[in-house]
């Protein structure tokens, strides 16, 4: 019987807390070693002991701070340089740091949830070798930021920046515009447009619309696609008034994206988000800070 992979988490916060039950439901991974400098229990608070635990992993999830990724997984590959990362999004809040990463670009999965939506993956279906008008995302809702300086463009808009870059494998924008909204040095809201391969993209996201939405809606000549992240719902309307609810199966994106990177770890064959991309996902983003 094949042994579990040994895995570590590395931030036990609102993403790392998931992480931690998703690991624990599959049959393939088992959870032997956390880091959490705020963690109730003493013994998961120590840096040095998680990285020497790291010797023995064959993966571990990044889910700490942002500013702390690339920082947290070249300290963990120094240690470890066969060791497969899971590194949740933005692989970092720095351009630079996250380049330093380049050499160990097979070492690491990015953990851009939103290519394991089965909405986008319908989407992504439904649309091949269609004439599209316009794309437009909003991702909205109220969040109080807890560190300065932090941004809606790095936490959500990301989202979608790669969410249209998995969908035409590339992003090459002309005619860009912006607005962003700051509250006490926090950009609270921001609005980008721009033209790619002929289609216009507008992405909005806030922390203070009080209405939580995750939606995307798809015009061409003959139909109008509209989709729900959140209810994993795609419907499509014609011009003419008629309506139909295209099928999906419903899925939980982060068990997909563990079981994939439970694949990454394996050599199997995966889906992910490669380091590359991300890093040009966040170049993409400091464009519109």
């Amino acid at each position: 019987m094949k042994s579990k992979n040994k895995i570590g988490i590395c931030g036990l916060g609102n993403m790392g807390s998931k992480h931690l039950k998703v690991y624990k439901s599959n049959n393939n991974a088992q959870v032997d070693s956390v880091f959490d400098p705020e963690h109730i229990n003493k013994k998961y608070t120590n840096y040095n002991s998680f990285l020497d635990s790291c010797k023995n992993l064959d993966g571990v999830s990044i889910c700490s701070p942002s500013g702390t990724h690339a920082k947290t997984a070249l300290d963990i590959l120094k240690i470890n340089p066969k060791i497969k990362l899971l590194i949740e999004k933005p692989i970092d809040s720095s351009l630079d740091l996250a380049k330093k990463l380049l050499p160990y670009k097979k070492n690491i999965f990015v953990g851009h949830i939103e290519r394991y939506n089965p909405v986008v993956l319908k989407i992504k279906e439904v649309i091949k070798d269609k004439k599209i008008l316009t794309f437009s995302i909003k991702r909205l809702g109220i969040h109080q930021p807890t560190i300065k300086n932090d941004s809606v463009v790095l936490d959500l808009m990301i989202h979608d920046i790669d969410i249209v870059r998995f969908l035409w494998k590339g992003l090459n924008q002309e005619q860009k515009t912006k607005k962003i909204f700051k509250e006490k040095n926090n950009i609270v809201y921001a609005l980008a447009s721009f033209l790619y391969n002929d289609i216009y993209f507008l992405l909005e996201s806030s922390w203070i619309s009080p209405q939580k939405l995750r939606q995307i809606k798809i015009l061409t000549p003959e139909s109008l696609y509209s989709g729900d992240l959140i209810t994993q719902t795609l419907t499509k309307e014609s011009r003419f008034g008629m309506k139909e609810n295209i099928r999906i199966k419903k899925l939980e994106p982060l068990k997909e994206e563990i079981f994939n990177f439970i694949k990454f770890i394996n050599n199997e064959p995966h889906e992910k988000c490669t380091l590359e991309e991300s890093i040009k996902n966040l170049e993409t983003i400091c464009e519109y800070e």
